[in-house]
């Protein structure tokens, strides 16, 4: 499979349910070894990864402990405001993540993604189980991302909103690549 990424380029990554993305997303990001072969990332690319089991939050920090706990956080304006456009207002900010629904965590994780020092995002299914005002906080964050994006996704609407314009489909072991 090869494929290159540049700019702000969004790029959906399909195939049938076992045919590697998930896989393949894991070998990018480092989390697995690929059997043969290379990938290159450019000598200074940072990304951040969403992964369908998003296990990378600390239970016991607060939700403004663990947003201002990211690395490479870039802020343009305050922490406050920020977590505010991801719905966390004043009581909310200060709740256990623990606490949080499913939706809340996913809005955190992308409210750190998209507020780091990030050239790349690469998305594993990342509307899955969410309700409609996660998904439109989602879509919003990732409209405004000025970098380049790698997603999973079977969610048309999504993939249509955030200006996904290229596809890579994975098939038989081969990449097959088409502009949108």
């Amino acid at each position: 499979v090869g494929f290159e990424l540049r700019g702000q380029e969004r790029v959906l990554l399909v195939g049938d349910n076992g045919s590697g993305k998930t896989t393949l997303l894991k070998i990018i990001t480092g989390e697995a070894t690929p059997d043969s072969g290379e990938i290159k990332i450019g000598e200074k690319v940072r990304f951040g990864y969403f992964s369908q089991e998003h296990e990378n939050l600390d239970p016991n920090k607060t939700v403004i402990d663990e947003f201002l706990s990211a690395d490479r956080l870039i802020t343009t304006k305050s922490t406050r405001a920020i977590l505010g456009s991801f719905r966390f207002g004043e009581q909310n900010a200060f709740k256990k993540v623990s606490s949080l629904s499913l939706g809340e965590r996913v809005r955190l994780i992308f409210a750190k993604l998209t507020h780091q020092e990030n050239e790349l995002l690469i998305l594993d299914e990342p509307t899955n189980h969410l309700d409609i005002q996660s998904r439109e906080i989602i879509e919003d964050a990732l409209t405004d991302y000025k970098g380049a994006i790698l997603v999973v996704s079977h969610d048309r609407y999504f993939l249509d909103k955030i200006g996904v314009n290229r596809i890579v489909k994975i098939e038989n072991g081969m990449a097959k690549e088409k502009l949108v």
